[in-house]
C-alpha cells in the first residue's frame, strides 16, 4: 500500500490548498513585519539596532572559526572525489555552477546554516515557539548528567546515542502528517549535490532541535565538538547526498548509510517509501525493519505530489508551513494507510 498517496490529500494540485504567489508575498511581509515589530517593542528601537549590529558581527566569527573550515573541508574533498569518479559534468561542482531552482534552495540553505543565521529563520518560522519550548526544557533538565569522565568513551556514547534517536526522530518525520509536511521540503530536491544536505525547512530545523533538546543536555553535548569528528560528518553527510554509486558493501549493509542506500530514502519510488532512515549507522534500519533489502536503485532522487521548485524561493519558504498547518491534528500516515486499505475476504 503506497502510505503517502494513502496520507495524501484527495486532489494532488500544486500546494494542495491553492495559496497563490500573492498571498506568499503578503504573508512574507506581515510575518517578518510582526517579527520586527515585537522586537522593536520589546527592546525598543535603539537597543534592537545595537543588537542587530552585535549580531551581524558575531556572524563573522562564526564563519572563520575551526570548525567551519574543518566543515567546508570535509565538503571540499568530496567534491574532489565526485570529479574523479563521477566525473564534471555529473559532479555537485557543475550542478552548483549551473543551478536548477532545486539547487538554488540548497544553496540558500548552505548559506543560513554556515552564516549561523538558520536560528533566527526557526525563530521566525516557528513564531518563536521554538525558542519557549527550548527555554523551558533549559529550566527543568539537568546539563551533562550522564557525562563520563573519559572523554574518548563519552563521544563514542554520545555519538551512538543520538545517532540512536535521529533515527526515531527521522521515522515520525515520516510517518507524522504535519511532520512530514515540514520534512518534505529536504525531499523536494530534484537532484544531489553535497550541499542538499543542508536543505531543510527551518520549522522543520525547530521541530528537530527541540526534540533533540533533552538528551543533548543530559549527555552534554551532540559529539560533533570535536573537530576531527566534524570532518567526517560533514564528509559522510556529503557523500550520502551524492550521486555516487557507492554502496559500501557489507559496510553499507550492516554498519553505515552509504551513498546508494541514502539515495533510496530520497526515491519517489513506492517501494522505497520509509526506508533507509537512519542517519549515520544503518544497524537502526536493520533492527527495527525498515532497511530496503531489495535490488532497485532509483537513479534519480524525488517526492511525490512535489509542488516545490517552480515558484521561487520565497514562496517554497511560505508554502511549506501553509502546508503544515494543513496537517496538524491529523492520524499518522500509517493509520491513514490502513484505513485506505480494503476490507478483508
Amino acid at each position: 500500500m503506497d502510505i503517502r498517496a494513502a496520507a495524501a490529500e484527495p486532489s494532488n494540485a500544486p500546494l494542495a490548498g491553492g495559496i497563490g504567489s500573492r498571498t506568499i508575498m503578503l504573508l512574507a511581509v506581515a510575518l517578518v513585519g510582526a517579527v520586527v515589530a515585537a522586537l522593536m517593542a520589546a527592546y525598543g528601537p535603539s537597543a534592537f539596532a545595537v543588537k542587530l549590529m552585535k549580531f551581524t558581527a558575531s556572524r563573522w566569527d562564526a564563519v572563520i572559526s575551526p570548525y567551519a573550515g574543518v566543515y567546508l573541508g570535509g565538503i571540499g574533498i568530496v567534491l574532489v572525489v565526485e570529479v574523479f569518479v563521477l566525473g564534471y559534468r555529473q559532479s555537485s561542482i557543475y550542478r552548483l555552477l549551473h543551478p536548477t531552482q532545486s539547487t538554488w534552495m540548497d544553496v540558500f540553505c548552505f548559506a543560513i546554516d554556515f552564516l549561523k543565521v538558520a536560528g533566527v529563520f526557526m525563530t521566525i518560522f516557528s513564531l518563536g515557539l521554538a525558542d519557549v519550548a527550548l527555554k523551558a526544557i533549559g529550566r527543568v533538565t539537568p546539563q551533562g548528567v550522564l557525562v563520563l569522565e573519559n572523554p574518548i568513551l563519552q563521544t563514542v556514547v554520545i555519538f551512538v546515542v543520538i545517532d540512536f534517536l535521529k533515527y526515531w526522530m527521522h521515522y515520525f518525520q515520516h510517518i507524522w502528517g504535519f511532520w512530514w509536511e515540514a520534512h518534505k521540503f529536504h525531499h523536494a530536491a530534484t537532484e544531489f549535490n553535497v550541499i542538499t544536505t543542508t536543505r531543510g525547512h527551518p520549522l522543520d530545523s525547530a521541530m528537530r532541535i527541540v526534540f533533540l533538546a533533552v538528551p543533548t543536555a543530559l549527555l552534554g553535548g551532540t559529539g560533533d565538538q570535536f573537530l576531527f569528528l566534524s570532518l567526517l560528518l560533514s564528509m559522510h553527510s556529503g557523500l550520502t547526498h551524492s550521486m555516487i554509486n557507492w554502496d559500501f558493501g557489507w559496510v553499507g549493509r550492516w554498519v553505515l548509510m552509504s551513498p546508494v542506500t541514502h539515495r533510496i530514502h530520497h526515491s519517489d519510488m513506492p517501494e522505497h517509501f520509509e526506508k533507509n532512515m537512519g542517519s549515520v549507522f544503518i544497524i537502526w534500519d536493520r533492527l527495527f525493519g525498515t532497511y530496503y533489502d531489495g535490488q532497485t536503485v532509483n537513479p534519480t532522487v524525488n517526492v511525490s505530489d512535489n509542488f516545490y521548485n517552480h515558484k521561487g524561493l520565497l514562496y517554497d519558504l511560505l508554502a511549506c508551513p501553509w502546508a503544515v498547518l494543513r496537517t496538524i491534528g491529523r492520524l499518522p500516515r500509517r493509520l491513514l494507510a490502513r484505513q485506505a486499505l480494503p476490507p478483508a475476504e
